[in-house]
């Protein structure tokens, strides 16, 4: 490597690194707290969410009549708005039309309790999202950030480049302290710059999704309106309306591969019943639409035959959040997240120890 050559690099990378170091430090910080976004109600409120699995599952339309009949008795006139289904050990979410939220254990139709307003944990995770993404300082901010997330691609190249010259691999931890924090800005660099920049990349796809559209070669998809149940004539004597476990059969014949994790509920005398499924396919959701009256299918929205470009979508923030894999893909977005921050406190230290 010409000396010249290096001594530029060294200075790009060490002075864009300094100027940005703050905002990169915020948002591997984050960003390490929202990879568990969804869990932290779940850790700090077990006796809401888990449940110990006991025989089968009771009928949805049970578990319905359950929460009715609770609401019935306590004079309410509000309605179940949605349901989400959760794992075999976590309880059943019933969304009133009113924002309260009822959990109730799927085995054997207990309320385990109500919440009126939204957890500690929802407002805390809203607040560090709009760090993440805005600073809390609006369009201002959210524009520092997408800047800030662009050096990555200043920084990962140039940091790499640097590290060939010596190839530091790993720590050598009975030398000096400034030894130290040089060896880990530059292992930390090493193991974690292919996920870092991944994370880049994904998050300002997020920001800029133009690029996604070329890509796939596909225009963004725009759903259509929501389809209408048929309001049914006179009943006859005979007349039967489907019950919740008769619609998730219908919808379970039309999608059989994609797990239903919430039903959402006829809000007017002509909305449909819609059941949200995971998948198919790694990311993403389909939606099956069926009439309220007779339980027939109105439409079906296959993820997996959508537009190119809305499935390029979905696995873009699939990858960011780490959410295609489960648990692991949550543990490498947060690990991923706090390389980043440790990279930037190393990378201070090491200029500060040459500027004293």
């Amino acid at each position: 490597m010409r000396p010249s050559l290096r001594r530029f690099l060294l200075g790009l990378h060490r002075y864009v690194g300094l100027a940005f170091a703050a905002f990169l430090a915020v948002s591997g910080l984050t960003g390490s707290i929202l990879a568990f976004a969804d869990d932290y109600d779940h850790w700090m409120h077990p006796g809401l969410w888990r449940v110990t699995p006991v025989g089968v599952r009771l009928p949805e339309q049970t578990l319905a009549d359950r929460v009715i009949e609770r609401l019935t008795n306590e004079g309410s006139q509000t309605h179940i708005d949605q349901i989400r289904l959760n794992g075999d050990h976590s309880s059943q979410v019933f969304v009133l039309t009113d924002g309260r939220m009822m959990f109730v254990n799927p085995y054997n139709g207990t309320i385990l309790g109500t919440r009126d307003h939204p957890s500690r944990e929802a407002a805390f995770v809203a607040w560090v999202y709009q760090l993440h993404v805005r600073l809390l300082a609006g369009n201002v901010g959210e524009w520092i950030v997408d800047i800030a997330t662009a050096t990555v691609f200043l920084l990962v190249p140039t940091g790499v480049y640097l590290w060939w010259n010596k190839k530091r691999l790993s720590l050598k931890l009975r030398a000096s302290w400034r030894r130290i924090t040089w060896d880990l800005h530059n292992v930390a660099g090493l193991y974690g710059f292919v996920l870092i920049f991944l994370l880049a990349v994904t998050g300002l796809l997020i920001a800029y999704e133009t690029p996604l559209y070329w890509i796939a070669r596909s225009e963004p998809w725009r759903p259509e309106r929501a389809p209408q149940s048929v309001l049914p004539g006179t009943p006859g004597p005979d007349a039967h309306l489907p019950n919740l476990d008769e619609l998730l059969i219908a919808a379970n014949r039309v999608l059989p591969e994609a797990e239903t994790y919430q039903i959402q509920l006829p809000i007017r005398n002509r909305s449909p019943l819609r059941i949200m499924k995971r998948g198919p396919g790694m990311a993403g959701s389909s939606t099956v639409y069926l009439d309220r009256y007779d339980g027939h299918i109105l439409r079906v929205e296959d993820v997996s035959k959508l537009p190119r470009a809305y499935r390029a979508h979905l696995m873009n923030q699939a990858i960011h959040t780490g959410s295609f894999l489960g648990l692991p893909g949550k543990i490498v977005l947060s690990v991923s997240s706090i390389l980043l921050v440790v990279l930037v406190v190393t990378g201070c230290v090491v200029w500060w120890q040459r500027q004293a």
